[in-house]
């Protein structure tokens, strides 16, 4: 029995790191409505776009922070700059928050899209 007991132990411990808060939600224009509720952001990028692979792994590391742990991470795809919620996308990637479109340039690190998500938050 103790050895069952350290074995869950090891198990626990070891998977309590991997636990996210936040998953990534697939986001579809049926919630377009979404995007206007406090906390909440959307990241549109396409499977081509080398600066969008570079951002996906930044903007789901974020999400995982406890401190964001209440609010809700959307991704698409958007492989052919299909308009989001009416607005139209011509470059990638593109956040959304507060029902707002932003270009999210320059420095794309974990730092900077707090600063973007904390801001009027």
């Amino acid at each position: 029995m103790k050895n069952v007991t350290k074995c869950f132990a090891i198990t626990l411990i070891t998977l309590i790191p991997t636990l996210s808060f936040a998953t990534l939600r697939p986001f579809t224009n049926r919630d377009c409505a979404a995007l206007a509720m406090p906390k909440t952001v959307l990241l549109v990028h396409a499977s081509w776009c080398s600066h969008c692979k570079a951002f996906l792994p930044v903007y789901q590391q974020v999400s995982d922070k406890e401190k964001y742990r209440d609010w809700i991470f959307y991704q698409m795809v958007n492989d052919k700059f299909e308009n989001v919620c009416g607005t139209a996308i011509r470059g990638v990637p593109v956040t959304f928050k507060n029902n707002m479109k932003n270009n999210f340039m320059g420095n794309r690190t974990q730092s900077a899209l707090e600063e973007f998500l904390d801001s009027n938050a």
